[in-house]
């Protein structure tokens, strides 16, 4: 949608010297220059508005920077960077006070590396009320380059004051996030 708009405003080396000419003028331009330079670009952020609107079917169709699975189901660049691979199977027993060790297996499947500080932790979307582990927070210690799959070990620790119960089974759901706590990647449900 981008390369069209800019096709539409005469191309690339059209919008770079529109720019170059905006920001020179920022800088160097009288008062008077500088409030002509704002109007353009008020008038070019119009047009843009306009063609955003009249396209915006496009836009939301979730198949631009999307992957398409087995089942031609749309995947976002989110949700590539970290495709899960390998998770325990089945439903895991542990008694209120004891530890897990599981490993899980993903794929960062875009060509871009995760930046340093990404951790596993517990995804925000749960189907418990109280949690029935301590909190989980993985940091990734080895560097995950673009197409490259790593392995987690996750300490699940049952947390000492839940109710045993063969009857309830919980699904805990993890993530991967950012530096900055954002999640990516698929949810992990075990």
């Amino acid at each position: 949608m981008m390369k069209n708009f800019m096709e539409k405003m005469g191309g690339e080396e059209q919008c770079k010297s529109m720019k170059q000419e905006f920001c020179h003028t920022m800088k160097h331009g009288s008062e008077a220059e500088k409030k002509e330079q704002w109007e353009k670009f008020g008038k070019v952020m119009e047009e843009f508005g306009q063609h955003m609107g009249a396209n915006a079917e496009g836009m939301f169709d979730n198949t631009h920077g999307a992957k398409h699975n087995a089942d031609g189901e749309a995947h976002s660049w989110n949700y590539q960077r970290a495709v899960l691979l390998k998770k325990p199977e089945g439903i895991l027993q542990a008694c209120p006070g004891t530890s897990l060790i599981e490993e899980i297996e993903v794929v960062n499947e875009t060509f871009w590396p995760w930046k340093k500080g990404c951790y596993l932790s517990l995804h925000d979307e749960q189907d418990f009320t109280v949690l029935p582990v301590e909190i989980i927070k993985v940091p990734v210690e080895s560097e995950v380059k673009g197409k490259q799959s790593v392995k987690i070990s996750v300490p699940l620790s049952v947390v000492p004051h839940i109710q045993a119960s063969d009857d309830v089974v919980y699904k805990i759901n993890l993530t991967f996030r950012g530096p900055k706590g954002q999640p990516f990647g698929q949810i992990i449900p075990i």
